[in-house]
């Protein structure tokens, strides 16, 4: 199992905001949380044709793959790319990557969770670990 840190990704306000997506992405890029905020929002706005007009209630998964790939040049790797299902004991303990799973997004920097809750275990799969959808890793120092 991975390791576990309480991380706000410099969130300052209180309070449960559904801003997992926010969060995780100032947490692995190491940017201001209000800078991210600012960005998702309007890549969300576009994403979702202004029928959501923040990432305050959520982060489309679109927004994400936008902001990510697009904006930051982070490559997605999925369950496709492995040859099976993913789940958080086969993130990569050797980078920062950005981990998605069906409903939370965070941030996992060189084997430790950075989140406000360790969103890692799960009692519905034998090896007690969650499934993930995907990561998004920058490449490693000294590789392409």
């Amino acid at each position: 199992m991975l390791k576990f840190e309480h991380d706000n990704g410099g969130k300052t306000t209180k309070g449960r905001s559904g801003n997992c997506g926010p969060r995780a992405v100032a947490i692995a890029t190491g940017r201001p949380y209000k800078e991210v905020l600012k960005e998702l929002n309007e890549y969300q706005i576009r994403s979702t044709g202004g029928m959501e007009r923040s990432c305050n209630s959520g982060t489309a998964l679109q927004t994400i793959h936008q902001y990510m790939s697009n904006v930051r040049g982070w490559t997605l790797f999925t369950e496709k790319d492995a040859g099976k299902t993913l789940y958080f004991t086969d993130v990569p303990n050797d980078r920062m990557v950005l981990v998605v799973t069906s409903n939370h997004y965070c941030a996992v920097d060189h084997g430790t969770i950075r989140d406000l809750w360790d969103c890692q275990k799960s009692r519905r799969t034998k090896n007690g670990s969650r499934k993930i959808l995907g990561y998004y890793r920058q490449a490693a120092a000294g590789t392409l």
